[in-house]
């Protein structure tokens, strides 16, 4: 491995981290939109569509570079995914039952 896929696996590490943080995201801002019933159904296929067309434009552009920028890429992605996912778990978690009640009947 020479010092080109490093500095390139490196970044997509973190280019995978942002996209991840995005995605992570897009996915709150459409659930949020359902729970609400305020977004209708094509609020939610947009942000669909473009949690889709990021994340597969990153990953080929991180392909074509070679497979260590794209397994720093998919680490990144996934490591940020995880911590989004515990935080939310924990939050949750951390609420009163009757908080969890209140909301699961809204």
């Amino acid at each position: 491995m020479n010092e080109k896929t490093i500095l390139l696996t490196l970044a997509f590490i973190v280019v995978g981290g942002l996209v991840g943080r995005v995605y992570c995201e897009l996915v709150r801002r459409s659930v949020a939109g359902i729970a609400s019933e305020s977004a209708g159904m094509g609020y939610f296929l947009a942000l669909m569509l473009v949690r889709v067309v990021l994340i597969a434009a990153v990953f080929i552009v991180a392909a074509y570079l070679g497979i260590w920028p794209l397994i720093g890429n998919i680490a990144g992605f996934f490591v940020v995914r995880t911590l989004v996912v515990v935080r939310a778990r924990r939050k949750n978690i951390d609420r009163a039952p009757d908080e969890q009640a209140d909301s699961e009947q809204e």
